[in-house]
């Protein structure tokens, strides 16, 4: 690549988040060809790039400790599929053990699940992003970088889909934190992570209905959703049977 570009930059440019450059290449090749052969490629996905929060600080013993965030947002739906949930691409980093993060790091994890409606409605569904909430529990403060994207612009569906939900950081739900960029979390200070859905794939009135009762039935999709998006006719008895009205928001 030419000397001075973005993929090969001169001393001193910033290139520590130089991996999701990387990844938006194989993001706008997929969306070029999706013009051309369109039974061939996935939307676009959530976790596209990789999307990576960092924590350093001491423990409580004494001893450093640095924790990487490796949790994904949900893949773009195929031509023939819905896309995957909480999986990386184009990686294949996958989010390591909640419990074993705790145990190793003065951490606390609130939440981790899966996000309803982030996937792109579509004839086939975007995989969902996920929701985590982390607390900090160290006496010191945590410094905190964070390489996020799909803040402003959420992946995009293809061939008539629609987009996924975006990413979103927020400290203590009083505002945004830099999706890219370094701050510092104290004790009790939460950070709330949404991971973007999935793109997706084909005009979503054209998915069938019975897959759209069973994203109700299973918290994936909202009732809001599914017939507003999806124009699922109101039908009580078949969409929440099995009690699936109280299982709402809880995919």
């Amino acid at each position: 690549m030419p000397e001075g570009s973005i993929l090969n930059a001169r001393f001193p440019a910033p290139v520590t988040a130089r991996a999701m450059t990387g990844h938006f290449v194989s993001s706008a090749v997929l969306l070029a060809l999706a013009e051309a052969l369109p039974a061939r490629v996935i939307a676009d996905s959530g976790s596209c790039p990789g999307l990576r929060v960092a924590l350093r600080g001491i423990k409580a013993h004494g001893g450093n400790f640095a924790q990487v965030l490796f949790p994904n947002g949900g893949m773009g739906a195929r031509a023939h599929a819905d896309g995957l949930s909480a999986t990386g691409f184009p990686t294949n980093a996958g989010g390591g053990s909640v419990e074993i993060m705790e145990s190793v790091s003065p951490l606390v994890f609130w939440n981790r699940e899966l996000q309803q409606d982030s996937g792109g409605p579509g004839k086939f569904r975007g995989g969902q992003g996920q929701h985590i909430v982390v607390e900090a529990v160290s006496e010191t403060p945590l410094d905190v970088s964070t390489m996020f994207d799909r803040v402003e612009y959420p992946p995009m569906g293809v061939n008539g889909g629609l987009p996924g939900g975006r990413s979103r950081l927020r400290l203590n739900e009083t505002g945004p934190v830099p999706s890219k960029g370094r701050f510092l979390m104290h004790k009790g200070d939460r950070l709330s992570i949404d991971y973007a859905g999935g793109g997706g794939y084909g005009n979503p009135a054209d998915r069938d209905r019975e897959r759209v009762k069973a994203d109700v039935r299973a918290g994936i999709v909202s009732e809001a959703a599914a017939r507003d998006v999806y124009g699922l006719a109101a039908d009580p008895e078949s969409v929440q049977k099995g009690g699936a009205k109280e299982g709402m928001g809880k995919p």
